[in-house]
C-alpha cells in the first residue's frame, strides 16, 4: 500500500514537473519534497526490514515444552 501512494505521488509530481520548471523556487521546492518523500519511504522499508527480523529471531527460539529427543534432537524438532 505504501508502494502504491509512493508511486502514486511520484507520478503526479513528475505529471507537473512542467509547470513547476518555469519556477526556480518552486523546482528546488519540488525536489525538497520529492527528496523527503523518497527518504520516508526508505526509512519506512528499513523499520519493516527490522521489524521482520527481530520477530524471526524470536520465532527460531521456540521450543516444544516437554522433549522427548536428546538435547541434540529437540534443537532441530523445534515448532
Amino acid at each position: 500500500m505504501k508502494a502504491f501512494i509512493f508511486v502514486l505521488l511520484l507520478f503526479t509530481f513528475t505529471l507537473s514537473a512542467p509547470s513547476v520548471s518555469a519556477l526556480p523556487y518552486d523546482r528546488d521546492l519540488y525536489e525538497l519534497l520529492v527528496n523527503d518523500l523518497e527518504q520516508n519511504v526508505v526509512d519506512q522499508q528499513l523499520i519493516d526490514r527490522l521489524e521482520r527480523r527481530a520477530r524471526r529471531a524470536s520465532e527460531k527460539k521456540s521450543y516444544p515444552r516437554m522433549c522427548y529427543f536428546s538435547p541434540i534432537q529437540c534443537l532441530f524438532t523445534r515448532n
